[in-house]
């Protein structure tokens, strides 16, 4: 039997969703770009601001400890 792969990149982006946390509106809140968030979720840069406020916010550790 396979094991599902986990995409924590995805996974993030729908716990946001279900949360009704807005990229856009996170950046605002934390100081940071729009794009900052963007590339973050990426995986084209990495952020310890953007990874704490999600931590702060309730998202799950073991999807950002994936990131």
């Amino acid at each position: 039997m396979r094991r599902k792969q986990i995409n924590p990149r995805l996974e993030i982006e729908i716990w946001m969703k279900r949360k009704t946390i807005r990229p856009i509106d996170l950046a605002r809140q934390i100081g940071v770009s729009p794009s900052a968030i963007t590339h973050w979720k990426n995986g084209k840069m990495r952020s310890e601001r953007i990874r704490q406020a999600l931590l702060g916010r309730g998202c799950p550790k073991r999807l950002l400890d994936l990131v």
